[in-house]
Parts: structure tokens; C-alpha cells; sequence
């Protein structure tokens, strides 16, 4: 799937619910969403994050294939394999930090 639109269909048909349902549970219209789906317009990350909530899945899952998270998650891991366990120490009190701080931004989008 090449696009945020199919990835949207994909998730929605799954899940068995209209375009209309979906709009109604995302705050949005029928309109753009069914315009999102077939790449007639684009959708802000904010109403992204709607739909991603009213699909039930992470944003994640709409931005990018799975195959492409996991292709990054395996340069991630590669290049952590390489690092020296001092680096790792900091890379995990980072992280830990960044997960928190978007974890917080998410709940208020």
C-alpha cells in the first residue's frame, strides 16, 4: 500500500465501518475522508491522528507500511548493534524521553 489514503480503506474496510461512521468517529466529513481515501486531498496530521484514534490503530500504521517500519526498524537495530554500551545507556534515556514527551502531545491531539 503506497499511500495514507489506501492505508485509511484498508483499516476501515477491516474493521467493517462506513465512510460515514468513520467521519462521525474522527470529527470530520464524510467528504474528506472519502476524498483522503482515493487521493483526492491530503489530511493534516492532526486529522491523521483523528482517524488513526476512530480506526483504533497507531498513527503509525497510516503514515508508513508495515514493511517499511519494519525495514526502519531493522536499520534502527543494526545501528544500535554497533553502538557501545555507554551509547545504548544514553540512546535508552533518550528514547524514554521522546516516548513520554510524544505519548503527552498525542493525548492532546
Amino acid at each position: 500500500m503506497n499511500s495514507i489514503g489506501l492505508r485509511i480503506k484498508y483499516y476501515r474496510t477491516k474493521i467493517k465501518k462506513t465512510q460515514e461512521q468513520l467521519a462521525e468517529d474522527a470529527d470530520v466529513s464524510v467528504s474528506l475522508i472519502a476524498k483522503v481515501e482515493t487521493n483526492y486531498a491530503s489530511a493534516s496530521i492532526n486529522t491523521i491522528i483523528k482517524i488513526a484514534k476512530a480506526l483504533e490503530v497507531p498513527v503509525g500504521y497510516l503514515i508508513e507500511s508495515r514493511e517499511e517500519a519494519e525495514e526502519t526498524r531493522r536499520n534502527i537495530i543494526n545501528r544500535l548493534a554497533e553502538c557501545e554500551k555507554f551509547v545504548l545507556y544514553i540512546v535508552e534515556d533518550v528514547l524514554d524521553t521522546m516516548i513520554t514527551s510524544i505519548s503527552k502531545h498525542m493525548e492532546e491531539w
